[in-house]
């Protein structure tokens, strides 16, 4: 079994390695877009695509965010109880959010030519259609009105 740390909230040295990797990923995210933004990405028709631009910034936002969060939790990481490979398998399915999450804004849009996200879905298949106004409003009039207050459920008569 592991030595019980110092502290509760102390990282251990598995952690401290894996925190300089994120520090250093959290850098290469925020600087690295916007340097391929403007410096390697010189496509046309992804310039002319505000969908792509909005697309690229989101996806670097939410790597971002996913680092930090990763980054919050390492501390509690250690803390639980657990073997270490279940530690380092924390670790690195959290961390491994920062990829996975942020790539669906990456392929969100496959061609330049591409006017929303959801364009490319539909084309495959039709949208679900909702029921009309009229249908939609006797549906939820028709519905018990209840409401729940300290533990008793109270009963509202209905107006029809």
């Amino acid at each position: 079994m592991a030595a019980p740390l110092a502290s509760p909230l102390s990282l251990s040295q598995a952690s401290r390695n894996m925190g300089a990797v994120l520090i250093l990923s959290l850098v290469g995210v925020m600087f690295g877009g916007s340097v391929l933004t403007w410096r390697i990405v010189n496509v046309p028709a992804y310039l002319a695509s505000p969908l792509h631009q909005d697309l690229w910034r989101a996806g670097h936002a939410h790597a971002a965010l996913f680092l930090l969060l990763t980054l919050v939790l390492l501390p509690w990481i250690d803390a639980a109880r657990g073997s270490e490979g279940l530690r380092w398998a924390l670790r690195i399915l959290i961390s491994s959010a920062s990829i996975t999450f942020p790539l669906a804004f990456f392929l969100g849009a496959p061609s330049p030519a591409t006017a929303s996200p959801a364009a490319t879905r539909l084309s495959k298949r039709s949208s679900p259609r909702r029921p009309p106004a009229s249908t939609r409003s006797s549906m939820v009039s028709a519905l018990p009105l209840t409401r729940v207050c300290h533990g008793s459920t109270i009963s509202q008569p209905s107006t029809a």
